[in-house]
């Protein structure tokens, strides 16, 4: 279910944004506008609200700490001779905004080198009715750079994390239900700040007390191969991560099932990798930021609007026949093949390797042990090249971004989901090493099911093959026709097991040889697709390099040579240039400029 805030004036607004209100006494007491200005969500967190860090700056200003310092009784003012305005400038001092670290040390170094500011400890103060305490605070320099505050065991008091033995004199005197609510009370004031960094991608371990700063959370209803997936709204001044297509707002934030380090670190390593500049990809999903609280994982991602199926389903279900959407059909398609040949030759030097890690498992399958340069008897800085299986391609784990540059472009498309990936020095990988992959059934391919056989990054080839012959299928006429076509696939269906008839993968099993071969469903059905009103050169072209060249079955030769597909690699560069020769001069629908059309393709 959707969480939304109970306050829509606490949404995301910038920071920069938040600072043109200043405090207005006419509303009310501080203590009222801050709890008003908190951010709750029902049904997440336990409902427990936040400050937004522009709030936080506007409210507790010095003009409103100065009015709440004069306002103490004689009796409780700790202020009465003293300078009333240089304590609140002292209390409200600026200092910069820091992403949330997983240890101490930064915090403490900061605490040395950053002018002190008390805002956040004056609002905890104010909002459990004790600010007239604030002086003892300042005195003693307990600042918000120490918050959060952690309570000692043994003696049930407040101290400052990492000096356990150093007890705080400002508590002097407070009972344990006032600490208690202090302790509770300071998280309001501590939501964190993600911050992007292209490479090494930023992880941030919370404690369980953080409260993470979302103003909405949506579980989605379809579910990631290795996790649940979540619509999350960051509030604006909480995080500065860069989609690189204009919407900051919205994100999509992966929760692993498992708790294990080692399946977090495996999905991580590979995104990590691709993230960096010389292996980035206009085709592949980027990590943006990565968090671990209550023991649990999450991946943070840029927000899609569709997986390809919904695309399909929800977005365009009946496609324009014009050259615009098959232009773009075809660049996808070529950048979908490119960013797997990404994935499938990754170069990296050795001693950088996404993959200088070894996971211990339980079983071999995802066991990982490369060798280092020095192993090889090679210098550190030899290029090295390592084959890559996403082992999952299939239209859900194909995100469609729409465009923001306003410039009416159809959007693009990204692969995601590296949960099972798997990297090694060799193409191919064996039984055992492929056994805990989910086989989707539609997508999968024959050999996959062979246990006296190795499978290669070949694997992948086969499920792209199938999702280009539902593009092309989407494209004739709409998700209808695509899902007649799957339709069509069920009805022919016997694979390897009486019990399996039905199942609509792509290939079956001639009973007589008990050998795999395409699909009579589907080799039909190509036969239509050739037939078709739509069917250009260009489709004829296309058609031809799925049905000869990716869509076959693979085998061993009398002479030991093999019959393989064609490589991601060659995908992408034969089919920039049926690009080339097919549509630059009008033969989509109309005449298309040819500087426009090599000018694209060659952007892949």
């Amino acid at each position: 279910m959707a969480d939304s805030p109970v306050r829509p004036n606490s949404s995301g607004s910038s920071k920069a944004g938040s600072q043109l209100l200043r405090y207005d006494k006419s509303k009310g007491s501080l203590q009222n506008q801050l709890s008003r200005a908190m951010v709750r969500l029902r049904d997440h967190d336990h409902d427990r609200g936040y400050l937004p860090d522009g709030e936080l700056s506007r409210l507790v200003c010095k003009e409103a700490v100065e009015e709440v310092l004069r306002g103490f009784t004689p009796s409780t003012r700790p202020l009465a001779n003293m300078d009333i305005a240089a304590e609140a400038q002292e209390i409200c001092r600026d200092t910069e905004n820091y992403p949330s670290t997983s240890n101490g040390h930064e915090k403490e170094i900061e605490t040395q080198l950053k002018p002190r500011s008390y805002r956040k400890v004056f609002a905890v103060l104010l909002l459990i009715e004790r600010v007239c305490k604030i002086r003892r605070f300042v005195k003693e320099a307990v600042c918000d750079a120490d918050l959060p505050l952690v309570v000692d065991t043994g003696s049930f008091s407040l101290r400052r994390k990492g000096r356990l033995d150093v007890p705080l004199r400002c508590f002097k005197g407070w009972t344990q239900s006032a600490l208690t609510q202090f302790e509770e009370r300071q998280w309001i004031v501590l939501a964190p700040h993600f911050s992007w960094r292209r490479s090494p991608v930023i992880h941030h371990d919370f404690c369980n007390g953080i409260i993470l700063p979302f103003t909405s959370w949506t579980k989605l209803k379809r579910a990631s191969g290795m996790g649940q997936v979540f619509k999350v709204e960051i509030h604006a001044d909480h995080h500065s991560l860069d989609t690189g297509r204009g919407n900051n707002r919205f994100f999509a934030i992966k929760r692993l099932k498992s708790e294990e380090h080692e399946d977090f670190n495996r999905e991580v390593s590979i995104l990590r990798g691709l993230n960096k500049e010389h292996h980035a990809h206009p085709n592949l999903i980027s990590l943006l930021a990565t968090y671990k609280q209550h023991g649990i994982y999450y991946l943070i991602f840029p927000w899609a609007e569709a997986d390809l199926i919904g695309y399909w389903m929800d977005i365009n279900p009946s496609p324009s026949h014009d050259s615009e959407t098959i232009m773009w059909l075809a660049e996808q398609c070529v950048g979908l093949a490119s960013g797997l040949a990404k994935i499938h030759r990754y170069e990296t030097l050795s001693g950088s390797s996404l993959l200088n890690l070894s996971f211990p498992r339980k079983s071999t399958a995802y066991h990982i042990s490369v060798e280092t340069a020095s192993d090889l008897g090679g210098e550190e800085n030899d290029t090295r090249i390592f084959f890559g299986r996403h082992g999952d391609i299939k239209p859900s784990n194909i995100l469609w971004f729409p465009d923001t540059s306003g410039e009416g472009r159809k959007g693009g498309l990204k692969i995601t989901d590296f949960g099972i990936a798997h990297f090694k020095t060799k193409d191919y990988f064996t039984f055992q090493e492929r056994g805990r992959a989910p086989n989707s059934p539609t997508y999968r391919c024959p050999e996959w099911d062979t246990k006296d056989e190795i499978a290669s990054t070949s694997y992948d080839i086969w499920a792209l093959g199938c999702v280009y012959l539902e593009f092309i299928t989407w494209y004739f006429g709409g998700y209808k026709y695509q899902r007649e076509f799957g339709r069509k696939r069920l009805t022919s269906g016997d694979a390897w097991g009486e019990d399996e008839v039905g199942i609509d993968t792509f290939f079956t099993v001639e009973k007589s040889s008990r050998k795999p071969i395409v699909k009579p469903a589907v080799t039909e059905f190509i036969r239509d697709l050739y037939a078709h009103t739509e069917c250009t050169d260009f489709f004829r072209k296309f058609l031809a390099m799925i049905e000869e060249e990716i869509l076959i079955v693979e085998e061993k030769l009398p002479d030991g040579s093999k019959v393989g597909r064609k490589s991601a690699a060659h995908i992408a560069r034969d089919l920039q240039e049926i690009i080339q020769r097919t549509l630059k001069n009008g033969g989509a629908k109309g005449p298309i400029l040819q500087e426009r059309i090599i000018g694209r393709a060659r952007s892949w």
